[in-house]
């Protein structure tokens, strides 16, 4: 994934503004001498990587009232090039404000990317034009982000080197869709996960990731797919009709970890009509990232998985995560 990402063309907005990608060289050269200092980068975000280590080998002389640095010479390169910070605002709202520090303070570590988890059972606070009854399901309507919020946000990073990664979790987590469009839910007393017998809940979420693409440059849009209570599924009598439709079987076969990955991935089969949330996005086109717990995940080549519970660092390749455990 890191080497297509590198080879990928820059994307640009209408002003002509680079955002950083994935795979982008953020190495630089650091050379300072008694006289003068020199950063050489192939890129800006190198460039920006560079003057944040000089700027942490200034120290203030107080007994000379000067500021000084030490000689040195630095040659870096990142051996990750996903290095992230998450941040949870669909359970615990973050004002603007706050969010735009936590940028500022990323490259302060050399971090790269925002995780923003937008979207959760608790709330749904971000605005979406092609579904404005979405943020019904928010904390209040003080606590919101507009278009605008999220554009500043997205510049605040793009100035720093940082890139910002959407989070809308699906099809668990989802309980706050249904505030505004109780039809993509399995029932009133039964909300979550997000009703896949339906062509409403995948024609909802064409328009959310239709607007998260219009929203975040970035080339990811993280679905979620982590801690999936299947009991809404089994319990609801239209969706038990339609799972034995398409699968021919009742919920007991395929395992409900398998079917959570062909939500994202596979659905579709059977129908011929349902597009998933990773293909959707591949129109836009984007790639997906979704949370697994399981050993493989065999998604398709535009996914890309997060491994969970992990005891050492997964190994990871486009479509597919391996979890590493430790020899018994």
């Amino acid at each position: 994934a890191t080497e297509r990402a590198a080879r990928r063309p820059r994307r640009a907005d209408d002003a002509g503004a680079l955002y950083p990608a994935l795979g982008d060289d953020e190495s630089y050269k650091l050379r300072i001498t008694a006289t003068s200092a020199t950063l050489k980068a192939r890129t800006v975000w190198g460039a920006l990587r560079g003057l944040e280590t000089f700027s942490q080998l200034v120290a203030y002389n107080f007994d000379t009232a000067t500021y000084q640095v030490v000689a040195c010479t630095i040659q870096d390169a990142p051996r990750y090039p996903h290095r992230g910070l998450m941040v949870d605002s669909g359970r615990h709202f973050l004002p603007v404000a706050t969010l735009l520090h936590v940028v500022d303070a990323l490259p302060f570590a050399k971090l790269n990317v925002l995780h923003w988890h937008l979207t959760d059972t608790q709330s749904f606070p971000v605005e979406t034009p092609s579904r404005p009854s979405l943020w019904r399901g928010s904390f209040s309507k003080r606590e919101r982000y507009s278009v605008e919020d999220v554009k500043r946000v997205v510049e605040r990073a793009r100035l720093r080197g940082v890139r910002v990664v959407p989070e809308f979790d699906t099809p668990g987590h989802a309980e706050s869709w249904c505030s505004g469009y109780p039809g993509v839910c399995p029932s009133p007393t039964c909300k979550t996960p997000l009703d896949v017998s339906k062509a409403e809940t995948f024609a909802v979420l064409d328009d959310v990731l239709g607007d998260a693409a219009k929203l975040f440059p970035d080339a990811f849009v993280h679905l979620g797919g982590d801690e999936v209570d299947t009991s809404c599924w089994a319990s609801t009598p239209s969706i038990q009709q339609w799972l034995r439709a398409v699968w021919k079987s009742d919920f007991g076969r395929p395992t409900p970890s398998t079917r959570l990955l062909d939500f994202h991935t596979g659905y579709e089969r059977g129908t011929g009509q349902r597009p998933t949330p990773t293909r959707i996005l591949s129109r836009r086109p984007r790639k997906s990232l979704a949370h697994t717990r399981n050993d493989r995940f065999s998604g398709p080549r535009s996914s890309t998985s997060s491994a969970r519970r992990s005891t050492r660092a997964p190994s990871c390749t486009s479509g597919s995560c391996r979890r590493i455990s430790p020899k018994s």
